[in-house]
């Protein structure tokens, strides 16, 4: 079987190098970045989206901007007890379980602490060694640890259960696990691949068990026909009926045991492809059905390529980002589903690429042929071959200059260049010949440097030079000059000509230096359009660097300092775009619109596209294989089918933006950092904001900052932020692409902090802010003041009452016992409280019915519809039902399937479906062992 050096089934082809780089590219996470180790064993994404990662030194979580590290803390108990990593998995109700070469290991996210199970001696109920090779997690919620010397069940209530290998005189040493749809376990063991019975909560029988001697093996992957096995040889496929074994390996060698063939990870793709990762040979894509595969070798050359050829871990994420845990490495990340841009470049030892990576000018002709003018002459990209042509004869390579600023192609087919101080240039394409004019026929006109060049319908190329703008026709060598005059209005604004454009209608309009400029070529008229700081619908910036026209008929252009313009001809009016409303920087080198009305646009900060109508602009960096951040003037063109060719400082961008996906992935918010006056704050205070989304803060406190991240892992993502502080500001705060929001010497008082994606509400996130005010200025402070002054006011009356006479003071008790009249209270009335805990239970019973025909409804759900976090959950129902969240769940559908097979409603698959299984056969197992018979024979 051939190997073929590319990443995706969809390109096995042979192609012919010609400095296109179409490989897939990774972004690579280092210690540099924060990584505690570049050797990652495991690879994990959590349900809230956090991504983790194990090392051989210190266990990772990453949001996405900045890594959390955990290791062992000596003398603290609730941290981690081994920092070499070599497996994860999360339960349902949201623990991590870390198995690591010192035993196993259970990360509450909400308490963030670890609780630790090792080998107890005295216990025969826990492990018998404390190296952890593989965790496991069934359907059902079955933790499954796989080590050096056995398997084990394990049940955080009543410990582990060592599976017993009847008549296997062997070690036990376990490296991977698959549970298959029956609860049932596939294990591959160093020397064996077993099956094995779950049944009513313990070990029964050995269903299969197939010796793999002398393979190297690391990986399991079950699909519905077979078991994909990592071996020293390749990857083994075993058929799940027939029981064969089929092995394909990627390299042709003479050795038993080659490292490029050996697979450490196994992962499942899309499409029915699966991806491999190799101890020595790189990056796998497998087809499982054609068995065609790829091969993606490290290239230390390209900083955007693979980091390493050993590969240990592997993860396709919910979002389609590819991870890649290699040896010494870090991690490596492609997004499959990120819009990619073909990049033509300069390869030195490449003849038929780019003849230099100065990319000025580009054009695509009638036949389909790209012409690319660079500092370093023309080059021609046949586009059914494939391959680029340079050339170097006499008129388009000479030792003045090789640069070619403009291109463009006649009527008789014919291809025009503007060069810069070496005139303009005829070349036939047919005989290969060319022609250079330094001057017109019958003309003494110098012409050296010419900027733009165009060909209108009549045969005539337009084109500037020091004499401003020439009107040429080569068929009858006429020619006309319209020059700038100063003081003349019906004149161009400047003999500077930057770019030449004809809109629909044939008129000619001209972005120079000193404004822009429409030609009428059947009257001569021109009209000019100059910035004017008095008229804000005025163009922005006189020295315009490039037109279009959209399918409306507005006229859009680039400019060289004032951002991007767009004229509306039915008003002679612009409108603006600038780094004031949405542009990274005001420079503009080239405009094209697409068939669906997207603005593209090249400049110094990347690509960019503005969608005119919701007014959202996004950039396209060097990520997505874009040539480069600066581009160049003039360096763009519209091309067949919707082609879009953008040129820069490092070759030329080829790309389809009707074929590209731009789907915006959205992450989920959350608040990662908490500071009090710019010192880390307690690690209670951060599990209060993480758990609860509140937190309690004195008077002394009150200069505080959040830091957040967006658990978007997209190569494609380009948002920016906004907040409010609900109880201080009524308007939303821009953030802009800060990540981190800062309060100074904020009054005591409640507030609500918002924080979401700018405009975008459906993905927003709070923490509620309580600030409590000095003990001087507290509620009971200002109750005893008040009482104070009450107190003062009766000393000074009574005092006042003390001064009077005998009688004086008789009468007015007289007149107060008079006075006093008692008021009767009033009876209180008696409420029946009904107790928290039963209320509870009946909110909780109350969800679980109310979804009771989904088979979807998870735990996720379920938490977020009682208002809880899943540890809260969790232990609350455990503490009074005695079940999990899980269990629960299922005890509540298993208790109405007996009412209503008690009540013959139906058959027992209608009654499962009904209660939200969607597997009859696994709702049986569950009924047989709650009420001890199977649905059908149930009779209540």
């Amino acid at each position: 079987m051939r190997v073929l050096l590319i990443s995706f089934i969809c390109v096995l082809m042979v192609q012919v190098a010609f400095g296109q780089d179409l490989t897939p590219r990774f972004r690579q996470l280092t210690m540099e970045h924060g990584l505690s180790q570049s050797s990652i064993t495991c690879v994990l994404k959590d349900s809230r989206g956090f991504m983790w990662f194990g090392t051989e030194d210190g266990l990772n979580r990453y949001d996405g901007t900045d890594f959390t590290v955990y290791r062992p803390v000596p003398g603290d108990q609730r941290s981690l007890s081994n920092s070499y990593i070599n497996t994860l998995v999360e339960d349902q109700d949201g623990f991590l379980w870390i198995g690591t070469k010192n035993g196993l290991n259970r990360y509450d996210p909400d308490q963030d602490n670890f609780m630790t199970y090792l080998q107890d001696i005295a216990n025969s109920a826990s492990l018998d060694r404390n190296c952890i090779n593989t965790l496991q997690k069934s359907p059902d919620g079955q933790l499954w640890v796989g080590t050096w010397n056995g398997l084990y069940a394990f049940e955080p209530d009543t410990g582990f259960t060592k599976y017993n290998t009847p008549g296997i005189d062997l070690d036990y040493n376990v490296k991977a696990i698959a549970p298959d749809p029956e609860g049932n376990l596939w294990v591959l063991t160093t020397q064996m691949l077993e099956k094995i019975e779950w049944k009513a909560g313990a070990f029964a029988t050995s269903l299969v068990l197939h010796p793999v001697k002398d393979y190297f093996n690391s990986s399991l992957l079950l699909d519905s026909l077979n078991l994909w096995i990592g071996s020293s040889k390749g990857v083994t496929r075993y058929n799940l009926d027939t029981r064969a074994t089929t092995t394909f390996p990627f390299y042709d060698s003479p050795e038993q045991y080659d490292t490029k063939n050996m697979v450490l990870s196994i992962c499942e793709g899309v499409k029915g492809n699966l991806w491999l990762g190799t101890v020595g040979g790189g990056l796998v894509h497998f087809n499982k059905t054609t068995q065609e595969f790829g091969v993606l070798r490290a290239d230390v050359q390209n900083r955007f390529g693979l980091g390493s050829d050993s590969i240990k871990s592997l993860l396709l994420d919910d979002q389609g980002i590819l991870w890649v845990g290699t040896f010494g490495g870090g991690i490596n990340i492609h997004d499959t589903k990120a819009p990619r841009f073909q990049h033509y470049y300069h390869i030195a030892e490449d003849p038929n690429s780019l003849s230099e990576n100065s990319v000025r000018s580009i054009f695509q002709d009638s036949d389909g042929e790209v012409w690319v003018g660079t500092h370093d002459g023309l080059n021609r990209f046949d586009t059914r071959f494939k391959r680029i042509k340079v050339y170097d004869g006499p008129g388009l390579k000479t030792s003045q200059t090789h640069t070619i600023r403009s291109l463009c192609q006649d009527s008789q087919g014919a291809i025009w260049a503007g060069t810069w101080l070496n005139g303009l240039i005829r070349f036939d394409k047919q005989t290969d010949t060319y022609k250079r004019y330094h001057m017109l026929p019958g003309r003494t006109d110098s012409i050296r440097q010419v900027r733009a060049v165009r060909a209108d319908s009549q045969g005539n190329i337009w084109f500037d030079s020091q004499q401003g703008l020439w009107r040429f026709n080569p068929k009858t060598q006429a020619s006309k000059n319209y020059p700038h005059r100063e003081g003349d209005p019906d004149s161009p604004t400047t003999n500077a000509i930057n770019y030449l454009y004809f809109d629909k209608a044939e008129n000619l309009w001209i972005g120079t230096q000193n404004g822009l400029n429409r030609l009428d070529p059947n009257t001569g008229k021109i009209k000019r359009y100059l910035p004017d700081p008095l008229n804000p619908g005025s163009l922005s910036h006189k020295y315009v660097t490039s037109i279009v026209q959209d399918q409306k008929g507005a006229i859009w252009i680039g400019t060289y300092g004032g951002g991007l313009d767009v004229l509306d001809p039915s008003t002679d009016t612009f409108d603006h775009y600038n780094t004031g409303n949405g542009l990274l920087n005001d420079v503009v080198y080239g405009v094209l619109v697409d068939e669906r009305g997207f603005v593209w646009f090249s400049g110094n900060t990347g690509l960019g596209r503005l969608d005119p109508n919701t007014q959202k602009i996004s950039y396209y960096r060097e990520n997505l294989a874009v040539q480069g951040d600066e581009f160049n003037a003039g360096a763009y063109f519209h091309g067949k089918a919707g082609a879009f060719f953008f040129g820069g400082i490092n070759g030329f961008n080829l790309f389809y933006p009707n074929t590209m996906n731009h789907s915006d992935s959205l992450g989920d918010l959350v608040f990662t950092d908490f500071r009090i006056l710019d010192q880390d704050a307690p690690r209670f205070w951060q599990s209060q904001v993480s758990d609860t989304g509140a937190i309690q803060l004195d008077y002394t406190q009150n200069s505080f900052s959040f830091k957040f991240s967006e658990l978007n892992y997209s190569d494609y993502v380009d948002h920016t932020y906004e907040y409010r502080l609900q109880g201080a500001e009524v308007d939303w705060q821009p953030l802009e692409r800060k990540q981190r929001i800062s309060f100074t010497n904020l009054p005591p008082g409640s507030y609500t902090l918002w924080l979401r994606i700018q405009n975008n509400p459906a993905k927003d996130t709070s923490v509620q802010i309580s600030i409590s005010a000095p003990i001087w200025r507290s509620g009971w402070a200002y109750t005893s003041y008040t009482l104070l002054a009450l107190l003062l006011v009766v000393l000074v009356y009574r005092k006042e009452k003390r001064m009077r006479s005998t009688r004086q003071r008789f009468e007015q008790k007289i007149r107060d016992l008079e006075n006093d009249t008692a008021v009767p209270s009033l009876p209180l009335k008696k409420i029946g409280i009904t107790s928290s805990d039963q209320r509870l239970l009946e909110q909780a019973v109350d969800i679980v019915e109310r979804h009771m025909e989904n088979p979807d409804f998870s735990v996720e759900t379920f938490v977020r519809e009682m208002y809880m976090s899943r540890t809260q959950l969790h232990r609350k129902l455990k503490s009074l039902t005695g079940f999990s969240t899980t269990e629960f769940i299922r005890m509540i559908r298993l208790k109405r399937a007996a009412q209503m097979l008690k009540g013959k409603a139906g058959t027992v698959a209608e009654i499962a479906y009904k209660v939200g299984f969607d597997n009859v056969g696994y709702f049986s197992k569950c009924f047989k062992e709650t009420f001890g018979v199977p649905p059908s024979q149930y009779k209540g």
